[in-house]
């Protein structure tokens, strides 16, 4: 436990004060407060004056010592065990991540059709939504907003246009590169879908 603790601390270095929302001492897991609990996202305001006391000062300590330890060991290198545990740790802290690794496909027209009207980024946010409900246990209202929530899909690189919706009549944002994967299918699930009767055709994108 203290050595993957260390080169976790070790992977984010300086930036570590920005992102930590609990502390693990030994045999034992702290919460942040009852809102990190729920949301997973809150930031312990309590974290500096416990890392302070006297117990986790020894712990630090030793943390340090050991840290120190494994650099003579192993050097400044990362092995594919500390990238891995830095990847668990921004995948953990960060739920729309998770959700778009879950829910979401690229769309590639040469290997996948669409199945029905494309969802629009509005759809997509109502799935969130309900991921975050059930996943993390997230209230309602700690949930971000829809305009947040479009900021955040952006700054991940997605493309997002306004295009008209055939379920709506109207234009909406769509994500134009990716789609839940309900909307999609190869073509070899399609063809197989048709050869046993259960349909599989699909219908005017967007």
């Amino acid at each position: 436990m203290l050595e993957v603790f260390c080169s976790r601390i070790w992977i984010i270095g300086e930036k570590l004060s920005k992102i930590i929302t609990s502390f693990y001492t030994e045999g034992q897991y702290e919460a942040g407060t009852e809102e990190a609990i729920k949301t997973g996202r809150v930031i312990d305001k309590n974290l500096k004056n416990r890392l302070l006391t006297p117990y986790n000062k020894q712990f630090i300590l030793k943390w340090i010592i050991e840290g120190y330890r494994l650099y003579k060991k192993e050097g400044l290198e990362q092995t594919e065990e500390m990238k891995q545990t830095l990847e668990d740790i921004q995948s953990d802290n960060d739920s729309l991540s998770c959700f778009i690794k879950d829910e979401l496909k690229e769309y590639n027209p040469i290997k996948y059709e669409l199945v029905g009207a494309k969802k629009t980024l509005s759809d997509v946010y109502d799935r969130y939504a309900n991921y975050e409900i059930n996943n993390y246990h997230t209230p309602e209202d700690h949930i971000i907003s829809f305009k947040k929530f479009v900021k955040c899909v952006r700054a991940k690189g997605f493309h997002i246009e306004r295009k008209w919706s055939i379920n709506n009549n109207r234009k909406e944002l769509f994500i134009t590169d990716w789609c839940l994967n309900e909307e999609i299918k190869t073509r070899k699930e399609i063809k197989t879908e048709e050869s046993e009767g259960g349909g599989g055709g699909t219908d005017d994108k967007q």
